[in-house]
């Protein structure tokens, strides 16, 4: 009975318990600081403290479903506790619930007045869910309070570029890094701007780079891959291909914001490796587009690995068809794509019929095939449309009736606050479907019916829907179709680089700063196709009106 008093006694208590999982918490040692913090709450259930912990432990594992439960109990334990109101919100913004976050961020700042995160939490929620004037609102009553946070003027010039008001942003942003010049993700925003508002100015893009290299230099760990991804699209955009692929490597860094980790066990291509006579599995990454864009190399790559060399290309399921027409020597099998803890995962439906010797991700072996704008020298298609399909389009076309006809896609599925910019509102079509004696045929995937209707109200013409196609997941069918049409018009998203791919005419509408021109008046992978960039976002009406010449010029006297 003594030795178990005497083991009682030395029993650590709650609030050491909870002490202790605090330490562990800051010192990166989540797992153990959830555990202690359970065993707080067993022993005592109502302790908020406890739970908090928990929520924030369960947080830093990704354990999100457990963190919400955590931060919901200790906020129900004490209504009045400002703290995990607070991370509650914030953890809703991480995984995009913004008009959740907004109405805890609001009651956060009803107990805690002058609280400039809370401000600066509660403009990013109103920005993302595309109420931009309510978040700069918010940010300028804030700053107002705090002049001297630099969190708020980064927010607030973040919020502009997303509007595309990129000339706005450059003082905001220097006011930022004026008051924190090491403010590494301010630096980042700020090279983008400079990038984007350079028009053509040297000096202006020689300080973007230099922004961009300190705001790699500058960045906690977790965001420099994301600061060299960053830098090496500003290198391409500028034709510095060699230098840009070797910072392009840092997209497979598990910090990036969005890695892709691949699950497959054969050893990994490394630069200056060979591969003549070896079997290669090259595998496709990023998103759809990327992967058509990617691919633009695969034939070099198959001329290098010579007559004893084998090539099997794993591919989104959808453009399996036509890669194995467009190149009837590979292996064609799928890859498979999943999330797992906020890192895209991709690995093999199947394995080859022979394992391969070494692996590689597409845009990897780009690097020795295309290390200057000298080495896209490919005239002609890299990918091969169905002749029968294109037939059967050509002959749906041509019962429509006389005049050009011009396939339109106007948005990708991914529309967030810092893409958006890159797309034209649906208004800013109207000089182009205005052009006469044009039918327009609607090739953008997903539910757009509401979107046809805007067009139909605001030009006075309805886009034609093609019949029995599926125009997210029919691929080689949509190949076919935009090789039968006059032309395809959109911005560069997986419609617009599938038909470029396959030698089709394409007017792509692009951004100042596209990285894949690589500095250039058009795309190198896509030599027939066009591109028309606004020399500002926030007026597109010089850029539309020469689309809509570009359209005129398609109808024949």
């Amino acid at each position: 009975m003594v030795k178990a008093l005497q083991k009682l006694s030395k029993r650590p208590s709650v609030e050491d318990l909870v002490r202790q999982a605090i330490k562990l918490l800051r010192g990166g040692k989540a797992d153990q600081a959830r555990a202690l913090a359970q065993d707080a709450i067993i022993r005592e259930p109502r302790l908020g403290e406890a739970w908090h912990i928990l929520g924030l432990a369960s947080e830093q594992l990704k354990d999100y479903g457990s963190a919400i439960e955590a931060y919901q109990t200790a906020i129900d334990l004490n209504p009045q506790g400002p703290d995990p109101l607070a991370d509650l919100a914030r953890l809703m913004i991480k995984i995009e619930k913004y008009a959740i976050a907004e109405g805890l961020l609001k009651i956060h700042l009803s107990l805690v007045p002058n609280s400039a995160a809370t401000a600066n939490d509660l403009a990013w929620a109103q920005a993302n869910q595309r109420d931009t004037a309510k978040a700069i609102v918010t940010l300028i009553n804030a700053l107002e309070q705090h002049p001297k946070q630099p969190m708020l003027w980064n927010t607030l010039g973040l919020v502009l570029m997303s509007e595309g008001r990129m000339d706005e942003a450059l003082p905001i942003l220097q006011e930022a890094l004026n008051l924190d010049p090491h403010f590494g993700q301010t630096r980042l925003a700020l090279a983008e701007a400079l990038m984007v508002t350079a028009r053509g100015d040297l000096d202006v893009k020689v300080r973007a780079l230099a922004e961009g290299q300190a705001a790699i230099d500058t960045a906690l760990p977790e965001h420099r891959a994301t600061a060299k991804v960053a830098q090496a699209k500003r290198l391409f955009s500028l034709g510095r291909l060699a230098e840009a692929w070797d910072l392009y490597e840092a997209r497979h860094d598990p910090t990036y914001e969005d890695a892709t980790v691949f699950d497959l066990a054969w050893p990994k291509w490394q630069a200056g490796q060979s591969v003549e006579g070896k079997h290669v599995l090259l595998i496709g990454e990023q998103g759809l587009g990327d992967e058509i864009l990617f691919a633009e190399a695969i034939p070099d790559l198959i001329a290098a690995l010579g007559p004893d060399g084998r090539l099997t290309l794993a591919m989104d399921p959808r453009l399996m068809r036509l890669a194995a027409r467009s190149f009837p020597s590979a292996q064609i099998i799928a890859h498979t794509t999943a999330r797992k803890d906020g890192l895209g995962l991709r690995g093999l439906a199947s394995m080859p019929t022979k394992a391969p010797k070494v692996w590689s991700p597409m845009a990897s072996l780009l690097a020795p095939f295309r290390p200057s704008l000298a080495s896209f020298a490919r005239k002609g298609p890299f990918l091969h449309a169905d002749p029968a399909k294109i037939a059967a389009w050509q002959a749906w076309l041509n019962s429509l009736g006389p005049g050009p006809k011009v396939g339109l896609v106007w948005k990708s599925l991914i529309m967030d606050l810092q893409r958006q910019r890159h797309f034209p509102r649906l208004d800013e079509w109207a000089s182009v479907l205005s052009v006469p004696g044009v039918q327009f045929i609607a090739l953008q995937y997903g539910d757009v019916r509401d979107d046809l209707d805007r067009f139909e109200a605001i030009c006075g013409k309805r886009l034609v829907w093609p019949p029995k196609i599926d125009l997210k997941d029919d691929l080689d069918d949509l190949a076919a179709l935009t090789c039968a049409l006059d032309t395809t018009l959109g911005p560069a998203n997986a419609t617009t680089n599938l038909a470029a791919a396959c030698g089709a005419q394409v007017g792509f509408l692009v951004s100042p700063d596209t990285w894949p021109m690589f500095g250039t008046d058009h795309y190198p992978a896509y030599p027939q196709a066009h591109a028309f960039a606004p020399e500002r976002f926030t007026d597109r009406a010089p850029m539309m009106q020469a689309v809509a010449d570009h359209v005129r010029a398609l109808i024949k006297v």
